[in-house]
């Protein structure tokens, strides 16, 4: 103590001077923690919604959160150009997020300033035990790499095989919907949306894998389908959560021996486990994934190794690549990655699609008709018996003959348009920037936008653009493809989507197959509800009722 008097003596105080200190350096620190996660406040001619202070929109973001795309088609419509909304810079979101409204920013951003926007580390930390380092979170000479080796791997080969294994399938999904509504004369209510969900986790599997999880004809999903989706959901709500990385941090086990602690520890341990909740499933989703794909990559290298003939899915093929940056073959972790930015980018996205399609399809009998009249007249040769068969015909469905669906397209179009599978994209800008409209833009703030809202403003499509109208998708009996930076759907610039081919035609494929042969109704009375998530699946299922032709 002696010698703390003396120091203070030194500097001409007391002891009586101490809490002023410690009053001062706390005030300093907090300046300091402020200064650093405060808001980003715009300039007063960028619009934006109504701010609190210390957290600006923080608050409606958390509360508008699971109808997120129409928050922002909101005020997307209301202030017709770029918005800005502050928030606290503690969580995943910067400390300003900006809303891209017009095509113009949008090409700005993904193409003519493609290196200044990233998916950056905070996307890479929130979705890094589920995607790892793979194309949808990786940047620069990583996202190159990713790019190339997906660009070689969307070959005229792996969309024909592509189209095999749908086949497969989806008549497995027609044998399993014919068992459900025997006798003939009888229908049946489906979640048709489960039933999609089964099926492209089958397509993909046997794709990116070559293993078969046989989902749809089994009473529970595989494990790895039920990891697959608890993961990426949660996963997206630690956007949501400025505190999320101490949960991860925070999280606890509990102990066999947590009957012999007192009570107060106890109920501690159980405090943490509930705020842990989320952290805890998402590590052990992950291991499960993690698990089931080393298995299969370990099994395949060793089929490579004994010169056994390999598959022509992707994991097979990859084996034969070599990293151009070290000249070395992918090791177990990079091929994970690969296999599962494949799996996220077709398998939820098309399942996303389909269901969204058929809602709009019972919704729009008229579409249908024509749907069901062109697959009869392309695939059946205008044989209205043979498209009701139950013995099928791989030449009815070739790769050719689905490709020459052209208003089958243009439906899933239309669906795309507005129920995109992914239904908000963001970056993060890597310096300060100003758009095509004038907005600046600050280093490290977050720029997103919607192709859910982009696919409902009507300044982009037109009066009609709530309409389900596939006519807007043809000219002159041919498909009329849109600016990417109009139709976003499959993102653009230099991130547009490689396996948008290989998604259309498993849509075209899946309708020509089940349209002819069964009658859908909406059982539930659904009115177009989605779940908030890193894809856009409806909510509640879909249940339809489904009768044979």
């Amino acid at each position: 103590m002696s010698s703390l008097n003396e120091v203070l003596a030194m500097a001409g105080l007391s002891e009586a001077d101490i809490p002023r200190i410690v009053a001062a350096l706390v005030l300093l620190v907090s300046l300091a923690i402020w200064k650093s996660i405060k808001p980003y406040h715009p300039p007063k001619n960028v619009p934006g919604p109504p701010c609190k202070p210390f957290v600006g929109v923080l608050h409606l973001i958390d509360k508008n959160w699971s109808t997120l795309p129409d928050f922002i088609l909101s005020y997307d419509q209301k202030f017709g150009r770029s918005w800005a909304a502050p928030v606290p810079n503690i969580g995943l979101l910067g400390s300003c997020l900006f809303s891209l409204v017009t095509e113009e920013n949008i090409k700005h951003v993904l193409k003519d300033e493609f290196a200044n926007y990233e998916k950056g580390k905070n996307v890479r930390e929130a979705l890094g035990e589920f995607l790892g380092d793979g194309i949808f979170t990786a940047d620069g000479p990583s996202w190159k790499h990713h790019r190339k080796v997906a660009s070689q791997m969307f070959s005229r080969n792996l969309m024909r095989n592509g189209t095999t294994v749908a086949l497969r399938q989806v008549k497995l999904l027609v044998e399993k919907l014919d068992k459900l509504t025997q006798p003939s004369s009888t229908s049946s209510t489906v979640d048709m949306q489960d039933m999609f969900f089964r099926m492209t986790i089958d397509v993909f599997a046997s794709i990116a894998f070559g293993v078969e999880l046989d989902s749809i004809l089994s009473d529970k999903p595989h494990p790895f389908a039920v990891a697959f989706d608890e993961v990426q959901n949660l996963s997206q709500k630690r956007f949501r959560d400025p505190i999320w990385r101490w949960k991860r941090n925070l999280q606890v086990r509990s102990c066999e021996d947590e009957a012999q602690r007192g009570a107060k520890r106890r109920a501690t341990n159980m405090i943490f486990k509930r705020l842990t909740d989320a952290e805890r499933r998402i590590r052990k989703g992950c291991k499960t994934m993690k698990d089931f794909a080393m298995e299969v990559i370990h099994s395949k290298r060793r089929e490579a190794s004994n010169n056994e003939s390999m598959g022509p899915d992707l994991l097979s093929r990859f084996l034969d690549t070599k990293n151009p940056f070290d000249g070395e073959a992918p090791g177990d972790n990079e091929l994970r990655d690969i296999v599962m930015n494949f799996m996220i980018a077709g398998r939820d996205t098309t399942a996303c699609a389909l269901s969204w399609t058929l809602y709009e399809l019972a919704k729009n009998p008229e579409v249908c008709v024509k749907v069901v009249e062109e697959i009869q007249q392309v695939c059946n040769g205008g044989d209205a018996a043979a498209s009701r068969s139950r013995t099928f015909s791989d030449a009815e469905y070739s790769y050719e003959n689905i490709g020459n669906l052209t208003y089958t397209h243009a439906v899933a179009m239309e669906v795309l348009r507005l129920h995109p599978s992914v239904p908000v994209d963001i970056k993060f800008a890597v310096k300060a920037d100003k758009l095509p409209d004038g907005t600046f833009i600050p280093a490290g703030s977050s720029v997103l936008y919607s192709p859910y809202a982009m696919g409902r403003n009507e300044k982009i499509w037109g009066v009609d653009a709530k309409k389900f109208k596939p006519e807007r998708f043809v000219d002159d009996g041919k498909i009329s493809e849109p600016s990417q930076y109009k139709f976003t759907t499959f993102n653009a610039g230099y991130r547009l989507c490689l396996g948008k081919p290989l998604a259309m035609l498993e849509i075209k494929l899946a309708l020509a197959m089940l349209l002819p042969r069964f009658k859908f109704s909406i059982a539930n009375g659904h009115k177009g509800g989605y779940q908030s998530t890193l894809v856009l699946p409806m909510a509640p299922e879909l249940m339809m009722t489904v009768t044979k032709r």
